[in-house]
Formats: C-alpha cells, sequence, structure tokens
C-alpha cells in the first residue's frame, strides 16, 4: 500500500532530524513507529468487538508489515 509505504518513510524521516537535534525520546517513539502500532491496536480492538474480521485481519497484517 503506497499510503503505508509513506507513513513509514515520514515516521523515519522525523526520527533521523530528531535524532540529529539529540532529541532521544521522540527519535525512538519515531523510529518504533510506536504510535503508529498503538492507533492500530485501537482499531483491531474495535474491529474485533464489532466482529469486523477482515477489517481485524487487515491492520494485523499491516501492524504485522511494520518494519
Amino acid at each position: 500500500d503506497p499510503t503505508s509505504r509513506e507513513v513509514e518513510a515520514a515516521l523515519d524521516l522525523i526520527a533521523e532530524r530528531a535524532q540529529a537535534r539529540g532529541w532521544t525520546a521522540p527519535a525512538r517513539v519515531a523510529r518504533l513507529k510506536l504510535v503508529t502500532r498503538l492507533q492500530l491496536l485501537y482499531e483491531a480492538a474495535g474491529d474485533a468487538v464489532r466482529l469486523r474480521g477482515r477489517a481485524l485481519a487487515a491492520k494485523l497484517a499491516y501492524l504485522a508489515s511494520l518494519r
């Protein structure tokens, strides 16, 4: 998915720039894509509660593909 690759590239760039400025904690959060992972988990939980199997599977697959 082009959009997900763009998000990953943007987070990698944020991590690089934050690290260059000595902002280690924000760089780590961006590098690990923690906000994206937490959002996906939150949305996946909602899909599970609402028994939306395909949507749940798609979010979990994307979550597993994050590098």
